[in-house]
């Protein structure tokens, strides 16, 4: 099964309450798309978070720049919530790949070089998804002070979060 995430939760309003209605009104605004298309597209999709305890294994695919890593964190965030110890969650988040110097993105990948990703997934600890529901946290609040302490801990298997974070 495939869950595809189409949103950009680094572009625009977030909030705590309400968030699809705040997402859906903003995209439809900026982007002209309609709320039955957001409906269908963005929520549907994030819904099938609420049924990982199906699969042996939930395998996340994202990159490295900042829209990605906001968005693994509020998938990270929404996954702690309903978080039990057989969950399997695991990472594949290259920000880089051997032989290709110039490195954009999963996208330029052939499928060869994606299942070779497969072995060096990163199973999550429950640490993991507390340090992301901690970051999603901060980045509602958007408290540059609080931001910048919490640059200065140990991002475990998440590294490429303290960089996003920094950009931001």
């Amino acid at each position: 099964d495939i869950l595809v995430w189409r949103e950009i939760l680094s572009d625009g309003p977030v909030s705590k309450k309400n968030l699809w209605e705040l997402r859906s009104d903003w995209i439809f605004k900026k982007f002209g798309e309609t709320p039955a298309n957001y409906q269908q597209k963005v929520i549907k999709e994030a819904e099938k978070l609420t049924h990982l305890d199906k699969y042996s294994e939930t395998i996340l695919w994202f990159e490295y720049d900042l829209t990605c890593q906001i968005n693994l964190i509020y998938i990270l965030s929404s996954i702690n919530s309903m978080y039990k110890k057989d969950n399997c969650i695991s990472l594949i988040c290259p920000e880089s790949i051997e032989g290709m110097p110039n490195f954009k993105g999963l996208g330029e990948l052939n499928s060869t070089q994606l299942n070779k990703l497969l072995s060096q997934k990163i199973k999550l600890q429950k640490a993991d998804l507390a340090l992301a529901t901690e970051a999603w946290d901060l980045y509602l609040d958007n408290n540059f002070e609080k931001i910048s302490a919490f640059l200065t801990r140990d991002f475990g298997n998440l590294p490429l979060l303290k960089k996003a974070f920094k950009a931001h």
